[in-house]
């Protein structure tokens, strides 16, 4: 599964924090750039990560909620019960982005 992570931009805005941090300390400025320009680089993958997970549990939840309507008029309960497991799914997903 390709594309942005948490954990990837968690160990970049990391890694890039230290390498500012370590190399401000020696003076060396181009480094220091380098660290903050990987801790951006971070930072932003793991915004852009939380948004797909955002979009995919808007997309799960939605799914979700028509299986449970088409459930509801046709009186299907298995597919009412499927309907509202996909969508409280899709609802955690958003929840934990």
């Amino acid at each position: 599964m390709g594309g942005p992570t948490k954990s990837n931009g968690t160990v970049k805005e990391v890694t890039g924090a230290i390498q500012q941090k370590a190399a401000s300390l020696v003076g060396a400025k181009q480094t220091a750039a380098n660290g903050e320009a990987k801790r951006q680089q971070g930072v932003a993958e793991k915004e852009a990560a939380k948004a797909k997970q955002h979009g995919e549990g808007m997309v799960e939840s939605a799914k979700g909620n028509v299986r449970e309507t088409i459930g509801n008029v046709t009186g299907d309960k298995s597919q009412q019960a499927k309907g509202k497991a996909e969508a409280a799914k899709g609802d955690a997903k958003k929840a934990t982005s």
